[in-house]
């Protein structure tokens, strides 16, 4: 920010990320710019207060222990044993700050 424009928009890969991001931001110009977009990893009803437009992805943490189990599980059972692979889960997204309020 010091050599650089503000951008348009803002993509983080956690929400304790975000978080440092909009320290620095607030510290250096008083305020998040309302047209900032946000994108993020991780979710909180906090984020509805931000004046801008923000998307929030969070982890569906039920599903992930359930997936996890079914693993252990499966890995307890000799015929059953589980592949080395990938499991997709899904996500859940928000829409926060002011893209909840239209």
């Amino acid at each position: 920010l010091e050599t650089h424009p503000m951008p348009q928009a803002l993509f983080t890969t956690s929400f304790p990320l975000l978080q440092g991001v909009m320290d620095v931001t607030l510290r250096r110009e008083g305020k998040l710019p309302s047209e900032l977009a946000i994108a993020t990893f991780g979710d909180n009803e906090l984020l509805d207060f931000l004046q801008c437009p923000v998307l929030a992805v969070a982890q569906r943490h039920r599903d992930v222990a359930e997936r996890v189990l079914e693993i252990v599980l499966a890995s307890l059972d000799e015929p059953r044993k589980p592949k080395p692979g990938l499991s997709r889960i899904r996500r859940n997204l928000y829409r926060r700050g002011s893209l909840n309020r239209r």
